[in-house]
């Protein structure tokens, strides 16, 4: 079996609030199909609709040798309804034969798993080259031409009974691999000194003469160190590879059943305090635990590690007597010096006088931490941090921002006056340096520009400023904040078939969208794709197909483009089946395919529609997916992926129509295709940090408070007749990442999701970093209007098989109590929102919206 592999895949609390963010939808042509190709898949093991184990692998066998390095969830997707990737791991099983590891669970409650128990319906969708992005290919080259899509579904258990949940891959109770040929690296070994390399290793090995009490053998000669935590050459942790997976839960991984003992007198074995972690479950040899003694070892004293009865395999098998799985020879403490047995001692003495990476330095640097980390002095000091560099603003601390009437805030440069007007400031690079930020009712604060915007907030607004009635504020929001991306306003000019038809632009460091038309002097094949965070190239969703017909505009509509994306989808309900879509750009959608009349410039079938862009997230783990640290309900702390905080991507430019039986359009003419859309702009990186409190809405009717990252609309393509759209429609951009971050507390208890107001646009409270509606497509319908005016979700093209489905008579029509009970948790007849529901501070309490 070959070995190569390959791995795939916000904080919030009354201190942090992250909220990184969603996709835009696709925008709509005038489903996937290819070409036949000389290299294509032959079987996958997955059955269309079937149930399939969590942890069962999926292989997929080729006609042709596969090229590994093009293997990876990009071009072979296996995702949620809701966009989120499965965990787990590629590799090859022979040089055509691919195999996907989902990972096996390491909680107790499976939310780790690879695949999802209990009815979660995952898609299996491997990417022909025909879609317009990237695919597996031959390691001759050759891209893989058919798509292939398969669904299917997890197994239900509501006890998470794992002999339903799971496959068994190997027949009886779980045992520990030791090593019996010296090329193999998968067993059972002892790391010494904290190096997991093969030279860091001693490899348990079988017994000369077998002794059950005993278990296997170390390497003639080997006494293992004694493991002080003031010398780390000496550490010690015993790694067991067991031949399959176990059950991952406390109840069964833990010291009482993975023992480390030492012998105490002959035939008599005393425990030994160790922890024990599960570090790999569905890998390998099967699984890996690590036992870690805790505290000098016994000197001269064998130790040994031990399975008991009470372990057990994934699937409950368990072994009937306890299992020595090995055992070693503790060394000896020496006078120092010399090799003579003597006392020792062991002892660790800081002196805080190296720091960081520096040689010799014992900060922990890797660490994840809940709390700012201290500062780790070079004179002797270990002291409090609090990563934080306002200083509330030249020239004396005390500049106070009110925001009264429209302010446009460009991140590239922008001179702004505090309350008093005697202070002005001058803001270069998005950075905005104040003591205090209040955001008036009647206040609009537009955020644009290149650059992401930071506002830091070192005070608090002082008492003559403060509205009645409300608590100390750092930063009081009542009006609005935007920092959207632009929207696209669709193709307004005609027959103009040698001008490109721009994407709008991304604002505060979100993607531009892509052009459409975006070649002059001759037909274009496809709408150029949208820009990733901060200008990132092919980012954003990806343009729709030009489509050919010569008979009839109507019968030319090529594809449209698809939607930029930065997190998973985030329905309001994520039912198995009947996905809800009452709220607009909560998930990134492709973009529709063409007119079934129509012919692709790029391949002999329909013109395809754009993918939607790719995330920012590649590891293993969606959980994950944020920038900074969470802690959870349990306690443990996670650092997210991203290394910085990221911003919205552009959508896809639409597909071009020509009036032709061939493509491309020939002889080329100003006046013969009818021009695809850009897409619509990215949403911003917006982070406002502060040292005192943050608080949204206050008294009275108007008083609601709201921040907008969303991505812009896509627009509708070229016309020929009225409102007809023959040309493609683009994809919208997706949310912007918008971070709230104070060292005292976040305050929405007076935000509220009553339509108010301001400044003549109606506005709900509430945090908003929703995708843009793709551009309207065939006569108008489906889509954003012009202008980025939104329609209802009642009338916006949905996926398929999505609730409310645009079919009345379609399995999507109607979600009723049953339905709702039988495919969500909770069983809500009446759909949900995303909202805090706020009693404090109204009377009548109402809800805020978080829709990101």
């Amino acid at each position: 079996m070959l070995t190569a592999t390959h791995r795939t895949a916000l904080g919030t609390s009354t201190l942090a609030l992250a909220l990184g963010l969603l996709a835009g939808c696709g925008g709509h042509g005038s489903s996937v199909s290819g070409a036949g190709s000389s290299f294509r898949i032959l079987t996958l093991s997955v059955p269309n609709n079937g149930i399939w184990q969590i942890n069962r692998p999926i292989e997929l066998t080729f006609d042709q040798d596969v090229d590994f390095s093009s293997v990876n969830l990009n071009t072979i997707n296996i995702t949620q309804l809701n966009g989120a990737p499965a965990a787990g791991e590629f590799r090859l099983k022979s040089s055509k034969v691919v195999v996907f590891q989902p990972a096996c669970p390491t909680q107790a409650d499976f939310s780790d798993a690879g695949f999802r128990p209990n009815g979660v319906q995952y898609r299996i969708n491997v990417l022909g080259s025909s879609q317009g992005g990237p695919t597996v290919r031959s390691t001759a080259g050759r891209p893989l031409t058919s798509s292939q899509v398969v669904d299917f579904r997890t197994p239900v258990s509501a006890l998470l009974d794992p002999t339903i949940l799971f496959i068994d891959p190997q027949l009886g109770p779980p045992g520990a691999v030791v090593r019996t040929d010296s090329n193999n690296l998968a067993a059972s070994y002892i790391e010494l000194g904290g190096d997991s390399s093969v030279a860091g290793r001693r490899y348990f090995e079988p017994r000369v003469v077998p002794a059950p009490d005993l278990g296997a053998d170390v390497p003639a000669g080997f006494e293992a160190p004694l493991n002080l935590y003031s010398d780390g050459s000496t550490r010690v942790v015993v790694v067991l590879a067991l031949n399959q997976p176990v059950d991952p839960s406390a109840n069964n991984v833990n010291p009482d059943n993975v023992r480390l003992e030492y012998e105490k007198q002959d035939g008599t074995w005393e425990a030994l305090a160790h922890t024990v972690a599960l570090t790999v479950n569905c890998n390998g040899t099967g699984s890996e635990i690590r036992v870690t003694p805790t505290g000098i070892l016994p000197q001269g004293r064998r130790v040994r590690t031990v399975l008991s009865s009470n372990f057990k395999d994934l699937v409950g098998d368990f072994n009937i007597v306890p299992i020595v799985v090995g055992t070693f020879v503790v060394d000896v403490a020496t006078d120092p010096g010399t090799s003579t047995a003597g006392d020792g001692g062991d002892a660790k003495s800081e002196t805080f006088s190296l720091s960081g990476t520096q040689v010799g330095s014992f900060e922990d640097v890797n660490s994840v931490l809940a709390t700012p980390r201290a500062v780790w002095g070079q004179d002797g000091k270990l002291e409090a941090s609090f990563a934080f560099d306002g200083t509330g603003g030249a020239p004396d601390g005390q500049f106070d921002w009110v925001v009264d009437g429209t302010f446009v805030l460009d991140t590239s440069f922008a001179l702004i006056t505090d309350a008093t007007q005697t202070r002005q400031q001058t803001v270069v690079n998005g950075r905005v340096d104040i003591r205090s930020l209040w955001v008036k009712p009647t206040g609009i604060l537009i955020i644009q520009g290149v650059n992401p915007c930071t506002i830091l907030c070192s005070g608090k607004l002082p008492p003559n400023l403060l509205p009645a009635g409300t608590a100390d504020s750092g930063v009081l929001i009542q009006g609005l904040v935007k920092c959207s991306g632009t929207n696209n306003r669709g193709v307004v000019s005609f027959a103009t078939a040698n001008i490109p038809e721009q994407g709008a632009a991304g604002q505060v460091g979100g993607g531009d969208g892509g052009t459409g038309n975006y070649l002059t002097t001759q037909s274009t094949p496809q709408g150029g794709p949208g820009f990733g965070p901060f200008g990132a190239a092919s980012g954003g969703g990806q343009g729709g197909e030009s489509g050919f017909n010569p008979n009839g505009d109507t019968l030319r509509r090529p594809g449209g483009g698809g939607g930029g994306r930065l997190n998973a989808a985030q329905m309001e309900r994520s039912r198995p089946t009947c996905p809800d879509q009452r709220m607009i750009g909560l998930d990134a959608e492709a973009g529709f395919n063409g007119a079934p009349t129509s012919t692709g410039a790029l391949h002999p079938g329909v013109p395809i529609g754009g993918a939607v862009g790719p995330r920012p997230f590649v590891d293993t783990d969606p959980n994950n997916d944020f920038w900074g640290t969470m802690v959870t309900a349990a306690g443990a702390v996670i650092r997210g992926e991203l290394p910085n905080p990221s911003a919205g991507a552009g959508g896809g430019g639409g597909g071009s129509a020509c009036p032709t039986a061939s493509f491309p359009t020939t002889p080329f003419t100003v006046t013969g295709d009818e021009k695809g859309a850009g897409g619509g702009g990215g949403g911003g990186s917006l982070r406002i940090l502060a040292l005192g409190d943050i608080r949204f809405g206050g008294l009275g009717a108007a008083s609601r408070g709201r921040i907008e990252c969303n991505g812009g609309t896509g627009g509708g393509g070229e016309n020929t007749n009225g409102i007809n759209r023959i040309g493609g429609g683009s994809g919208g951009g997706s949310g912007g990442h918008l971070i709230l971050q104070s060292a005292s507390q976040i305050d929405l208890s007076r935000c509220t999701s009553v339509s108010t107001t301001i400044n003549g646009a109606t506005a709900w409270g509430g945090l908003f970093a929703r995708g843009g509606q793709g551009g309207e497509g065939d006569t108008g319908s489906g889509g954003a209007r012009a202008n980025g005016v939104e329609t209802i979700p009642a009338v916006d093209a949905l996926p398929p098989n999505s609730y409310p489905t645009t079919a009345p008579a379609g399995p999507c029509a109607i979600v009723d109590l049953a339905n709702d009970a039988a495919n969500t948790v909770g069983g809500f007849a009446v759909p949900v929102q995303f909202h805090f529901t706020n009693v404090v501070g109204n009377a009548n309490p109402t809800n805020p919206k978080i829709c990101c």
